[in-house]
């Protein structure tokens, strides 16, 4: 007998239901520098009687270090040595899957991920769990304010975090791109330059909102043959499903401070 749509709902959403129990098993903690484009992951099963931690960094690097902890003694003394934000499991993936995507598209130390034994680093690859609104950065970008967001946002371009960036960026700014096509598809005309420095010249309230602002500003930049640029931007960020994204992002004006390299 053919099943209706709504038969075919409800049995998604109770598979979805099972797979939250029994990922509940684990206990996850991430450290604070996320959107500096680095964290330490600690995934352990619940009790702590045993656990994986991952260095993670959402530049090019990709996942940097694995080391699993076989003693409730070492991961107690992890967590009491770090600062963490608690995650759920499906969060964690998200993290995990972030930066070894990385490692891959930038072609950076694949092969210590390929032959890695860890059960989590086989759950990062489903474009079902991937593109999932659990898997979201959410947990942290809505604690931020504008300020932090706008810093997030230009240092994940020299980062080349497009996962942040794609978080980031408001819906109607993505085209339509679930996550993991907007990643392996992003480009940006600064990507290639560390943003190290930014002043805001001016800012205006759209339609007399505080949620709702145009920001004029200039950036300062050093790129790989230790040239300094100043970039004049134009970046206006809305509130939208809870934290602060960036609408519509505009390159106006560039110009060399130092030649660097380049002059000699």
């Amino acid at each position: 007998m053919k099943q209706s749509k709504k038969e075919l709902i409800e049995f998604s959403e109770l598979e979805r239901r099972r797979q939250l129990q029994r990922y509940g098993k684990y206990e996850c903690f991430a450290t604070l520098g996320r959107l500096e484009g680095n964290c330490e992951l600690l995934i352990c099963e619940r009790g702590k009687q045993r656990g994986e931690l991952f260095s993670l960094s959402f530049s090019q690097k990709g996942m940097t270090g694995y080391t699993q902890l076989y003693q409730r003694m070492q991961i107690e003394a992890w967590l009491d040595g770090h600062e963490c934000n608690r995650i759920t499991y499906f969060q964690a993936l998200g993290l995990l899957g972030d930066a070894v995507r990385q490692n891959y598209k930038y072609r950076m130390d694949s092969d210590q991920i390929h032959n890695n034994p860890s059960l989590h680093l086989q759950r990062i690859w489903s474009p079902e769990f991937y593109n999932d609104i659990n898997s979201s950065l959410s947990w942290v970008l809505c604690r931020q304010d504008i300020q932090t967001i706008l810093r997030a946002y230009l240092r994940a371009i020299g980062n080349k975090d497009a996962v942040l960036l794609y978080e980031l960026n408001a819906e109607q700014s993505r085209d339509g791109q679930a996550r993991n096509a907007y990643v392996l598809r992003w480009n940006h005309v600064l990507e290639d330059w560390c943003i190290f420095d930014f002043q805001i010249l001016t800012c205006i309230e759209n339609n007399k909102k505080e949620e709702d602002v145009t920001f004029f500003l200039t950036t300062y930049c050093e790129g790989k043959e230790q040239q300094v640029i100043s970039v004049d931007m134009c970046l206006r960020v809305i509130r939208e499903k809870g934290y602060f994204r960036i609408l519509t992002d505009r390159v106006l004006e560039a110009r060399y401070i130092y030649r660097g390299n380049l002059g000699k």
